[in-house]
């Protein structure tokens, strides 16, 4: 299943989400990674712009429940509620979408960075950083309040991508294979990358390919951007990945056309909600009836433990109640050897006692058997 969009996903996504321009913000909501504004506008109604990082983004007609408000999303409520979003773009071919919003006489910028570990970062008109749900302050990237908003590039933009660009692009990697190069130096993921290859015709494993075959990618990039076709791909009727492109690696697989890719987005991601939730509720089950059985069997040694008691006492009972006028008679005569004798005297005449086997001293007991 798809863990996260890869840049050509971004790149069809935001096309849609275009519609949320003029939208006004209301609310923003938040529970853990996943961060919710709430919009309003007069042609859509009321939307929900959801983010649930590192790694998706999409717009839901779904209200979900949020009991409690968190402090990030308080914060931003503080500067975004009322404001009317202007701008929705991503930036460059980076997997980064920046959401530019006035209200009053301020305006505002949303960065959101959809990759690990993912990031909400609020700028003023300057870029200069208000806040973010996540601080970072080393290396070469410093994510803190008051220090100007710098986001990670590529050296290659697919989206302003020439032919000698290419060329380029492939004699400067060092990836082990053109798969691999596509993958990561031009940002496409994975699955793009070998749609690339399947394509154009080029053997994925090739690490090095001459200026035909470059050609030959180029041109299949640019069928890649301009296939536009949401499908999503089932396996024995789960979902098992949306792409805004038809895929020929998943030509065998069951798949279902979309009107656009964020509604496949939607349900995709719903499902996968639904089945975290269903995990979560199995595990708080196997953990309460984990606990319920430790207090049961814990239960069931302290009855154990009792039982035999009970019947070590009814026994040692019986005994005393068989032997009770002999019993009676051993008190009777310590009582009267007490008043002539002390304890450690009547102790040492009392060794070889047929019934008393011990006397003691200090709390003033003795054992008998019977």
């Amino acid at each position: 299943m798809k863990g996260e969009y890869s840049s050509l996903d971004l790149y069809y996504l935001i096309k849609e989400l275009k519609l949320i321009i003029g939208s006004k913000i209301d609310k923003v909501f938040q529970k853990e990674n996943k961060v919710v504004f709430q919009l309003h506008s007069s042609d859509l109604g009321k939307r929900y712009l959801c983010i649930l990082l590192p790694g998706f983004i999409w717009l839901s007609t779904k209200k979900e429940d949020f009991s409690e408000v968190e402090n990030f999303s308080m914060s931003l409520r503080k500067h975004l509620t009322n404001a009317r979003i202007v701008k929705i773009e991503q930036m460059g071919f980076e997997r980064i979408i920046k959401i530019e919003v006035h209200r009053k006489d301020s305006v505002y910028k949303i960065y959101v960075e959809i990759f690990r570990p993912g990031n909400i970062i609020l700028c003023n008109s300057e870029d200069n950083i208000l806040m973010a749900k996540e601080y970072k302050g080393f290396g070469s990237r410093i994510i803190r309040p008051n220090v100007k908003y710098d986001y990670p590039k590529k050296e290659f933009n697919l989206l302003e991508l020439k032919e000698k660009d290419l060329i380029d692009a492939f004699d400067k990697t060092d990836k082990a294979s053109i798969v691999i190069s596509l993958a990561v130096d031009l940002g496409l993921g994975g699955v793009y990358a070998e749609e690339i290859c399947n394509i154009s015709g080029i053997d994925k494993k090739k690490t090095r390919i001459g200026h035909d075959e470059v050609k030959k990618v180029y041109n299949a990039i640019k069928e890649l951007k301009d296939n536009f076709s949401p499908s999503i791909y089932y396996d024995n009727e789960t979902i098992f990945d949306i792409a805004p492109i038809e895929l020929s690696s998943y030509k065998e697989k069951k798949h279902e056309k979309m009107d656009s890719f964020n509604l496949g987005m939607a349900k995709y991601l719903d499902e996968i909600e639904s089945f975290r939730e269903k995990t979560k509720k199995m595990s708080r089950y196997d953990n309460e009836k984990k606990k319920l059985s430790s207090i049961i069997k814990s239960q069931e040694i302290q009855i154990k433990g009792l039982e035999k008691s009970a019947e070590e006492a009814q026994s040692k009972g019986e005994a005393i109640y068989s032997n009770y006028p002999a019993l009676n008679k051993v008190i009777e005569d310590l009582a009267k050897a007490r008043k002539t004798y002390s304890l450690k005297e009547i102790k040492e005449k009392l060794k070889g006692h047929k019934i008393i086997k011990d006397l003691d001293e200090k709390y003033k007991k003795i054992a008998v058997e019977v």
